[in-house]
């Protein structure tokens, strides 16, 4: 009987020494030797801080109320309330509007900006990337679209391209940031989609050069 107790002991403590190996060691395996320190089986980070990096200087001002006056003036209304307001820091209004940031080299939402980088920056696909607005607007509504953008590289310029198969709208790049301004008038209340890229001067075969830029705002008016 002795014997038999002894045994089922060593058995049991075995058996726990087991369970406790199993549950301690996984995170020391997956780390491949280079273990980091824990305390009471919590992963405890420590070391000072650094600056933020990739900050960058404000974006155009708003659109003054006699900026907006005149604008709407040149199609024959006045602004009215802001239908919606979207930024990297909140972009999306629903049932409204909705920004995509297709391939972007950065979306910065704590200080409210986005960057795209030239064509083949971005995680090795070659794409040139974009800004899609999704507006969902009221049948028969008119609106000033109004998006704050940026590009210090040379000959730069912004393409603006709607979804209803107008030719695009191209805009000169302007040192120290700029509005790319348009109208919507809508015939249905369906889904409409603009898209902003920014380009630079084309060569002989028609490639463009590299081009880098930031998206800080874009603003809907009723008019």
């Amino acid at each position: 009987m002795s014997r038999r107790n002894s045994l089922g002991s060593m058995v049991i403590a075995l058996l726990v020494l087991l369970g406790y190996l199993i549950i301690s060691q996984p995170h020391n395996l997956a780390q491949g030797g280079n273990q980091t320190r824990r305390q009471d089986g919590i992963h405890v980070f420590k070391g000072g801080g650094r600056n933020r990096l990739g900050r960058k200087p404000p974006g155009p001002t708003s659109l003054s109320a006699l900026d907006l006056k005149k604008l709407a003036g040149l199609v024959g209304s006045a602004p009215g309330s802001v239908y919606v307001k979207l930024s990297p820091q909140e972009p999306s209004a629903t049932n409204r509007a909705v920004l995509v940031f297709v391939s972007p080299k950065l979306v910065e939402t704590g200080l409210n900006y986005a960057t795209w980088g030239p064509p083949g920056s971005i995680n090795g696909q070659g794409a040139q990337g974009s800004l899609m607005l999704w507006l969902r607007p009221a049948t028969g509504g008119k609106y000033l679209i109004d998006c704050a953008v940026e590009s210090s590289s040379p000959n730069a310029y912004f393409v603006v391209t709607g979804s209803n198969g107008s030719a695009p709208m191209e805009v000169k790049a302007v040192a120290g940031g700029q509005h790319l301004t348009f109208v919507l008038q809508a015939t249905d209340n369906d889904w409409q989609s603009f898209q902003i890229t920014g380009n630079g001067t084309k060569n002989q075969l028609g490639v463009s050069s590299d081009v880098d830029w930031t998206f800080y705002s874009c603003e809907v008016t009723n008019l």
